[in-house]
């Protein structure tokens, strides 16, 4: 199960997410879908 701390820094990736430039949003696209798969695999 994930960490909610995990859990909670996604979330504020997300909320951040508007406010970044394209390169910057890709970054982010590809750390949260890392997470997301990381979580999975532990599940």
């Amino acid at each position: 199960m994930m960490p909610i701390t995990d859990f909670l820094s996604c979330t504020r990736v997300f909320d951040e997410f508007e406010s970044l430039s394209p390169a910057q949003r890709q970054h982010a696209k590809t750390y949260a879908t890392g997470l997301v798969a990381a979580s999975n695999k532990t599940v």
